[in-house]
């Protein structure tokens, strides 16, 4: 069984893929020299991102239930559930179990 060493040796590989993925990137130079008419920057800007927000019901919509979900569902899991695993089951061994299987069910949920 892996250890803590190796977890981060683990770590530090993805870490190191990572990195060489991002030197690979060449961002080009943005010309802002081109605005709207009648931009102000920042808060017209900030203005129309809005008001494009708001005309997609599905971008708001996603928007609030994610609120939603920070709000109710996050901390009952990182709060509560650490609480619970060390009133109910083994302690940091068993959450550390559920903890890990946390991605593997979201991603299974994605599934048809």
């Amino acid at each position: 069984m892996a250890g803590p060493g190796e977890a981060i040796l683990v770590d530090a590989a993805t870490l190191a893929v990572s990195a060489a993925f991002l030197l690979r990137l060449r961002p080009g130079v943005v010309d802002r020299s081109i605005d709207e008419p009648g931009s102000t920057g920042f808060w017209h800007e900030l203005r129309g991102g809005w008001a494009e927000v708001r005309s997609r019901t599905w971008v708001w919509s996603v928007l609030l239930a994610m609120s939603a979900y920070h709000l109710i569902v996050l901390p009952s899991i990182f709060v509560l559930g650490p609480v619970l695993a060390d009133a109910e089951l083994n302690g940091v061994s068993s959450w550390a179990i559920i903890g890990s299987g946390l991605p593997t069910a979201g991603i299974a949920a994605l599934r048809p």
